[in-house]
């Protein structure tokens, strides 16, 4: 696997020591899918998040978002760990650990309500470009929960979770009509 002169990269040019961890890494995280995990769940979380904070080009934010919302369905411990995931995430800038923290504020699921937090979570994760956040923040807006009510910017809002959703569908079409028509 090594090229002759360059015994610090691996195959395809990553550094050996990213690979290492990425093998690491994804072994860790189907340990947090499993039922029993051989170690305990908040030990594996913390040693991910910890590379994710030191490697974000291992890309595993949205993965330990994925996990925490796994958690989140479970029970009532799982729950109170999964919204401390989503906290630390959020504290990262990480939008959709941002809109679940609104999903809790907004349902009292694992925090005490609050639809004046939940608005600001959705708003938070909706400037960040999160869709489903405008949506919600839109929401908020239109009905006045945990905001005063301004139907206006709840059209602006919603407009704008529109257009990103016509965007993101256009980018992904032709993204794959350009990956089909090069083969």
């Amino acid at each position: 696997g090594f090229r002759k002169g360059h015994k610090n990269t691996c195959k395809n040019n990553v550094p050996k020591r990213t690979e290492v961890k990425l093998r690491g890494t994804k072994w860790l995280l189907a340990e947090l899918y499993k039922a029993k995990p051989i170690y305990p769940v908040r030990a594996i979380f913390d040693v991910l998040y910890s590379r994710n904070s030191r490697h974000p080009e291992l890309g595993l934010a949205d993965e330990l978002v994925r996990a925490a919302t796994r958690f989140y369905n479970g029970d009532e411990e799982d729950v109170a760990l999964a919204v401390e995931w989503y906290e630390k995430m959020a504290d990262d800038g990480h939008s959709g650990a941002m809109f679940k923290l609104g999903e809790c504020r907004e349902t009292g699921k694992g925090v005490t309500e609050d639809l004046k937090k939940a608005a600001e979570w959705y708003r938070k994760a909706a400037v960040d470009g999160h869709i489903g956040a405008m949506e919600k923040f839109g929401e908020c807006l239109e009905t006045g929960k945990g905001v005063p009510q301004n139907s206006v910017s709840a059209k602006v809002w919603y407009d704008k979770a529109k257009n990103a959703k016509k965007a993101s569908s256009s980018s992904s079409s032709s993204s794959s009509s350009s990956s089909s028509s090069s083969s």
